[in-house]
């Protein structure tokens, strides 16, 4: 193996390029660290457990989520959190390295029967 080989896998071992790099190491500092921030939480979204990152806002119906790197949140997602269910109601369009969404307890619609009716949380 020559010195240009070597030097191509090591590139390939962190990241491929600079940018691979420097996308490594945030995940890796996120997954390591994220479990000691105080906004960790471990949630429930659509009947499965996830980990996320859960900021208060000014309002006390709004929050702010954050994934762990390479989990998703879908818009429209169901969170269960602090004894209520959330809504999914913004999902930001760059997660390369972790998904970021809005979170709201505002009042949900259902279709009942006769129509639609207002419900809060459960």
């Amino acid at each position: 193996m020559g010195v240009w080989d070597s030097y191509n896998a090591r590139l390939d071992a962190k990241g491929g390029s600079k940018r691979g790099a420097r996308k490594q190491r945030v995940s890796g500092f996120l997954d390591r660290k994220l479990s000691s921030f105080l906004s960790y939480h471990l949630v429930t979204v659509n009947g499965e457990e996830q980990q996320l990152a859960i900021i208060n806002s000014d309002h006390l119906d709004i929050k702010t989520i954050c994934s762990l790197p390479g989990e998703d949140i879908s818009g429209g997602s169901l969170v269960d959190w602090a004894d209520n269910r959330w809504l999914v109601i913004s999902r930001d369009a760059g997660n390369e390295v972790y998904t970021k969404a809005i979170i709201t307890m505002q009042l949900f619609a259902a279709l009942d029967c006769g129509g639609w009716r207002r419900y809060r949380n459960h």
